[in-house]
């Protein structure tokens, strides 16, 4: 296979890993569409004889797994279709909230961080009323993504097999920074009545490859009788009293 074709399918599959995930998309209409365009992409290099059979159905199946699917079989009875379920349902249809607290209960963060995979994660700030939940915080030093995301790691140094080095460093720096700024980030949060929360990352202030500054919001609210809140950061988590 020619490196040009493999930097061509080396970025689709990159982009489906790392990206950001539009919540408001159903989870079958984001798969669909990646496999549309990839099965296209390979039929097209497969026309031009820039790729082999074999090749092509070893790349479909990468996107398959990317996407958290089980590639489906080769092959199969003249005359037979098959049918693979991508997805449940529809997007979310999301009520128009306020992301900024009306009148905030504040707590200053604890002085404990969260440690994780060699970065750590301190929160300056926690406020919230009856409708949101706001969290302001920053990540110094930044982790090591390749040990927090181990196997999309290994799934990229399987991509670029054979380039030369300097294309090599090319997509491991794109992936570096595609994780640092679409995944690291990612926060849950929990407390000890069971709301369900859901994230809105709302802005990163500033960002360099050493740290980010950002605050990100939870729908619906903290309960005001909830006594604590538990902030969950790559594996690892952090406890705050309210």
């Amino acid at each position: 296979m020619e490196q040009e074709v493999r930097w061509l399918l080396t970025e689709k599959l990159l982009y489906v890993r790392t990206g950001l995930v539009d919540p408001d998309e159903g989870v079958g209409s984001r798969r669909w569409r990646a496999l549309a365009t990839f099965d296209t992409t390979l039929e097209a290099l497969r026309y031009v004889n820039a790729i082999s059979e074999e090749e092509s159905i070893q790349w479909r199946n990468k996107m398959w797994r990317a996407l958290g699917l089980d590639p489906p079989p080769v092959g199969g009875e003249p005359g037979q279709m098959r049918l693979y379920h991508l997805g449940e349902g529809e997007p979310p249809q999301r009520e128009r909230v306020n992301l900024v607290p009306q009148y905030p209960r504040a707590v200053s963060g604890p002085p404990e961080t969260i440690e994780a995979h060699g970065g750590c994660l301190r929160v300056e700030k926690v406020e919230y009323d009856d409708s949101v939940t706001l969290i302001r915080w920053q990540i110094a030093p930044m982790p090591d993504v390749d040990a927090a995301f181990p196997e999309l790691a290994a799934a990229l140094e399987e991509d670029v097999s054979g380039m030369d080095e300097w294309a090599i460093d090319h997509f491991r720096t794109k992936h570096l920074v595609a994780l640092q700024r679409h995944r690291v980030p990612q926060l849950d949060l929990e407390d000890n009545v069971g709301t369900e929360y859901s994230e809105h990352r709302v802005n990163r202030r500033s960002g360099t490859s050493a740290a980010i500054v950002g605050i990100t919001t939870f729908t619906p609210g903290t309960p005001s009788h909830a006594e604590y809140l538990r902030l969950l950061w790559l594996g690892s988590s952090l406890t705050m009293d309210l």
